[in-house]
């Protein structure tokens, strides 16, 4: 009993010291109860215990089970991390690429997780000393997988390096680890993968994935993330790098094609491959038309030159010579080491391609040279045949038979004869290409030169025989030609007079389709015609009536289309509501219209369906700038709903234009004098402020009434004592102390009545005449002068004296314009010369020439030559009013003959009449000096009293 009490405490003492030694820390934080349980189980052993106590058995028993469950656990739980070790050893010394997708690794790293949770006892799954735990697994976990995702970079990275995929391929070779197809598609060179990175699916789009998935291998398993590892990160940049880096090598390879591009983008041969457009050009011109001249060949025929044998064989040794340098090419290159260009697919697509332009070529000769022979050897099989035919008297069919076989070989002869030797040569050629003709074709090539002869010599023979036949029929053929000149020349003078070159013609196509109907029989009847002149090798008139009534035929169907198109066009725009009329756009259109009537032929302009075209458009134009017109703002007619342009044309707008600019200017100006009176009203509203407008009947009644209910407007407003009051589409405040006021002057020329409704919103009040007299004395005193009373007296009798006798012209103001700028005159010289007495100042000149505008140049100089003062002088000495005029007349007259002026007499009562004020009568002439000489005598008087006080 004794032995097993002490087996069993030595294996609880085994198992503690090994959980003891052996147990981690983060293991240790799980079971710390259960080891302090232990420990507290064996303290009494350590202590209290004897051999001899009845409990022992069971003591020990209880302890064993004790260590011994947390042992196992322990144990078994470091198992398990050992194996996940293990797996993590293994897995980080394989790469991940080739691991399929959906690996165990996954499902094995939960279960064991889930496995230690339970035998280690957690019973907080989310406590500190958990996550302390499976931090530490997740560490081993984490440095595996890091080592797994390094070992598959590392693979890629071997993989790609070119400077040791260099040095390894002098010893050994190396196989590449990608590859992409070149492929010729279309007009496009592509690759397989694309190397393009805006397509989806790229090259470089495959490497960054898988880069891309072997990163994120350690995200399946949870609580592992490598992203954070910069050496891991690096890795992945530096394969990223290098793809980009392969991926411009061959892109730059790619440019070492470009002498080929254009068999597989030019436009050109790939409509010529579809279309056979190329041997069509070919043929014609001897090559491939360019650009600039395939836009000349749009606007105009080009000289044809078809191509020799030797041009033939030079675009067959370029096709060739292209295919041989193509099948040269490299069927693989390597770029960096390790991508591989497979140039398979695109290097066949492209020799299939030269050798199909090369083959069109030969095919062409091919052609040519089998069919040419077959045709000249039934020619001269059946024309051989025809000429044997034997000819009588009065067998037309038979001479028109064996006419047409002798002019068919008198047509073939020069192109027979220069053929033989172009498709011997031409079958040679095809010979040195590897295309053989058949044997029958090489023997008629040798037979029909003979055979040709032959048939020259037989028809030269049948010619001489029906000579006295085709003579007989040669006269008859003329006497045809003859009828037909009268009867082309009667059809000319019927056709000038047809309906189509009218304008009032309701079916013109109807119509123009029964002329061309006469015309094509007539022409019918000429080929025929021809066609036997021909035969009998008669001279053939050229119909020119004939061809100028299919000419026109043609103009004039061209002038209906015009006709119709601008009709049909005008017919739309007249549908058009008023206020959706583009008058620009149909005027653009117009214009595009008449532009395109002048490149007709001239001819069609003495027609009168072109003149009435012309009619149409113009007053179309016309029209439309009077529509234009009308649609200004300024113009006060009421358009509906319903009112179109055409009911404007229906007014026949184009014989108003004139008017209707007239009158819309009318209303623009109307219109201004309503944008600035209304506006001055609604400043005086605003601001409460007196205005008085002057002449106020000047402007029009139609302005005069919209006035009327502006001027309403702000009253009713003032009455009602609003403050504030809708005016012109706007509230604005009022000011009630607003006043307006007008003046006018009733009876004059160019002067309103007022309407009745403006009438009543004015008190009127009468005015008088001002004292003018007045008025210039307080100027005259307000500009300086001291004796202001006197002078104004003699001022304003003066001026009413001029006015009352001198004529009415318009050079002529008395008024008080007038005297105001004379008076104005009048102080400025004053102050120039204060020294001068005031009653000697000369403002008389100033008396007209601020007003007379119209006056002549010449009066101005006369003026300043003095004659001003010499009537002046003239007059106070002799006092005779005719020897005054007289004395004038010669002054003037000998003024304006050392000016140069001859025609003077009109000039000469312009420059007298200023002095006709003094032409009244005698005695009140001779008052007038006297009453002045007393007045200046008593001035004289005063000034001496005031010199000696």
């Amino acid at each position: 009993m004794c032995q097993q009490y002490t087996q069993t405490l030595a294996m609880v003492t085994q198992w503690y010291n090994r959980l003891q030694s052996t147990i981690l820390p983060v293991e240790l934080g799980l079971v710390r109860d259960e080891m302090d349980r232990t420990r507290r189980q064996l303290s009494p052993a350590l202590q209290e215990l004897t051999w001899a106590q009845d409990d022992l058995w069971d003591y020990i028993q209880t302890t064993r089970d004790l260590v011994q469950g947390v042992s196992s656990r322990v144990h078994e739980s470091k198992a398990n991390v050992q194996e996940i070790q293990a797996l993590m050893t293994k897995v980080s010394h394989q790469a991940f690429v080739t691991r399929k997708k959906g690996a165990t690794l996954l499902v094995f790293a939960d279960v064991e997780e889930s496995e230690n949770q339970s035998l280690l006892a957690v019973s907080q799954p989310g406590g500190p000393e958990w996550r302390a735990y499976t931090d530490f697994v997740d560490g081993v976990v984490l440095a595996g997988c890091s080592s797994g995702v390094r070992c598959s970079l590392q693979y890629f990275l071997e993989n790609t390096d070119a400077a040791a995929a260099a040095a390894a391929g002098a010893t050994q070779a190396i196989a590449p680890l990608f590859e992409v197809q070149l492929v010729l598609s279309g007009k496009e060179m592509t690759f397989a993968p694309s190397l393009d990175l805006s397509q989806q699916g790229n090259f470089y789009d495959v490497v960054d994935k898988m880069v891309a998935n072997i990163a994120k291998m350690a995200s399946y398993i949870p609580r592992t993330d490598i992203d954070e590892m910069p050496d891991l990160v690096e890795l992945c940049h530096v394969i990223r790098s290098r793809a980009r880096a392969a991926i411009a090598k061959v892109r730059e390879y790619q440019g070492s094609f470009a002498s080929y591009r254009y068999l597989w983008t030019d436009d050109r041969f790939w409509s010529i491959l579809i279309t056979s457009e190329f041997m069509r050009q070919f043929l014609l011109y001897g090559h491939v038309l360019s650009t600039e001249e395939a836009e000349l060949y749009a606007d105009y025929e080009l000289k044809r030159n078809p191509p020799t044998l030797d041009n033939f064989k030079e675009q067959i040794n370029l096709f060739e010579s292209l295919y041989v340098r193509v099948n040269k090419m490299d069927d693989r290159r390597v770029f960096c080491g390790w991508l591989q260009l497979d140039i398979r697919p695109f290097k066949h697509t492209l020799m299939n391609t030269i050798k199909r332009w090369s083959w069109m070529f030969k095919e062409h000769l091919l052609n040519h040279v089998n069919k040419s022979v077959r045709d000249l050897s039934t020619f001269v099989q059946d024309t051989a045949r025809g000429l044997a035919s034997k000819v009588s008297d009065g067998d037309y069919a038979g001479l028109v038979d064996i006419m047409g076989h002798l002019m068919a070989i008198r047509d073939r002869q020069i192109s027979t004869e220069q053929h033989f030797q172009p498709l011997t040569s031409t079958a040679e050629l095809l010979k040195t290409y590897g295309q053989q003709l058949p044997e029958s074709v090489y023997t008629q090539l040798e037979e029909l030169p003979e055979k040709w002869k032959s048939l020259r010599k037989v028809a030269f023979t049948v010619k001489h025989e029906v000579a006295p036949l085709q003579s007989n029929e040669v006269a008859v053929i003329r006497r045809k030609c003859a009828r037909f000149e009268v009867k082309q020349h009667e059809f000319r003078e019927a056709y000038r007079t047809e309906a189509i070159f009218k304008v009032d013609v309701s079916e013109p196509y109807r119509m123009i389709d029964k002329t061309n109907r006469s015309v094509a029989v007539l022409e019918a009847e000429m080929r025929k015609l021809q066609d036997t002149a021909d035969l009998f090798e008669v001279g053939f008139p050229d119909y020119k009536q004939l061809h100028r009534c299919r000419s026109d035929l043609i103009l004039v169907k061209a002038v209906w289309d015009m006709v119709i198109f601008v009709k049909t066009s005008i017919a739309d725009w007249t549908k058009t509501p008023w206020k959706e009329i583009n008058v620009e756009q149909m005027d653009m259109e117009l214009r595009r219209f008449a532009k395109e009537m002048k490149t007709l032929d001239k001819e069609v302009r003495v027609w009168n369906v072109y003149a009435g075209l012309e009619s149409t458009v113009k007053n179309m134009l016309t029209s439309l700038r009077a529509v234009n017109e009308l649609q200004n703002s300024a113009v006060r007619f009421v358009m509906n709903e319903s009112t179109t342009l055409g009911d404007l044309l229906e007014l026949q707008l184009h014989r108003v234009e004139d008017e209707v600019k007239n009158i819309v200017d009318k209303a623009v100006k109307e219109m201004g004098i309503e944008k600035s009176i209304g506006n001055i009203y609604k400043g005086l509203a605003q601001t409460g402020v007196w205005g008085c407008f002057d002449e106020f009947n000047r402007i029009s009644v139609e302005v005069l009434s919209v006035v009327a209910v502006q001027v309403k407007t702000i009253q009713d407003a003032v009455r009602n004592k609003k403050q504030r009051f809708h005016f012109l589409g706007e509230e604005i405040e009022l000011r009630p102390t607003v006043g307006i006021f007008i003046t006018l002057n009733p009876g004059y020329a160019g002067r309103a009545e007022l309407p009745e409704n403006l009438k009543a919103l004015f008190r009127p009040c009468a005015m008088v005449i001002p004292d003018f007299e007045l008025i210039c004395e307080i100027m005259l005193v307000a500009e300086g002068f001291i004796d202001a009373r006197l002078l104004a007296r003699k001022f304003i009798s003066l001026y009413t004296l001029c006015k009352e006798l001198l004529s009415k012209q318009d050079h002529y103001d008395w008024g008080l314009r007038a005297i105001k700028s004379v008076l104005v005159v009048a102080g400025s010289l004053k102050r120039e010369d204060r020294s001068r007495p005031e009653e000697q100042r000369r403002v008389d000149r100033a008396t007209n020439e601020p007003t007379d505008r119209q006056r002549p140049r010449h009066l101005h100089l006369a003026q300043r030559r003095g004659l001003e003062a010499e009537l002046e002088r003239a007059g106070r000495a002799c006092r005779d009013l005719g020897r005054l005029a007289s004395l004038a007349n010669h002054m003037v007259a000998q003024a304006l003959c050392s000016l140069g002026q001859r025609e003077a007499t009109s000039f000469l009562k312009g420059v007298v009449q200023p002095r006709r004020a003094f032409e009244w009568d005698r005695d009140d002439a001779l008052w007038f000096f006297a009453e002045e000489e007393e007045e200046e005598e008593e001035e004289v008087m005063r000034r001496s009293r005031r010199g000696g006080a």
